[in-house]
């Protein structure tokens, strides 16, 4: 919830005011294992590219929850493990990314080859920083394919039980008296 803070933070401040942003973090996320400055650097480089799609402004929403993938989950690839995840969701309301860049997401490319623009660099390093935790990205978008981005990383699976509902607070009982 802290890296979703501080990114959101960092997009209400330096993003063009034409866009409008939100950001929202299920309750109870699971832990992760990763470097919450890379993780960070590479969320921000999504949404540089979804900002990127809205010239003329639009909506981010920016989200977190957790998720537990199966073997039959369309969003697993071949090379993921099913079991916890946190799944960080990127959406605008500008087109969809290019066919290219979807292309790029969902089937990275050699690492040896060169980045040609500053969407290319920021793309390159986040696939590069989510490879480097195990995560994985895909795409999403009912109106405009690619108007949505799935960022998946592997949790500590929780304890057996340590998902529960939460209690509502026990109240004081006065011991006969009226409480204020």
């Amino acid at each position: 919830a802290a890296v979703l803070e501080a990114l959101a933070r960092i997009v209400h401040g330096t993003f063009p005011k034409t866009i409008q942003s939100r950001a929202e973090a299920a309750e109870n996320l699971w832990t992760l294992y990763a470097d919450p400055v890379l993780l960070q650097q590479a969320l921000l480089n999504l949404a540089l590219l979804a900002r990127a799609q809205m010239p003329d402004g639009g909506a981010l929403a920016i989200a977190a929850r957790n998720v537990y993938l199966q073997e039959t989950a369309p969003q697993l690839p071949n090379n993921a493990e099913t079991g916890c995840y946190v799944c960080f969701t990127i959406e605008h309301s500008g087109p969809g990314l290019a066919e290219d860049v979807i292309a790029r997401l969902t089937h990275p490319a050699d690492p040896a080859e060169a980045p040609v623009t500053d969407l290319d660099r920021a793309l390159h390093s986040a696939l590069r920083i989510l490879r480097e935790h195990r995560g994985f990205v895909t795409m999403g978008g009912s109106v405009h394919p690619g108007s949505s981005l799935c960022v998946f990383l592997p949790a500590v699976e929780p304890a057996e039980g340590a998902i529960t509902e939460p209690q509502p607070p026990t109240l004081p009982s006065g011991n006969g008296e009226l409480i204020l």
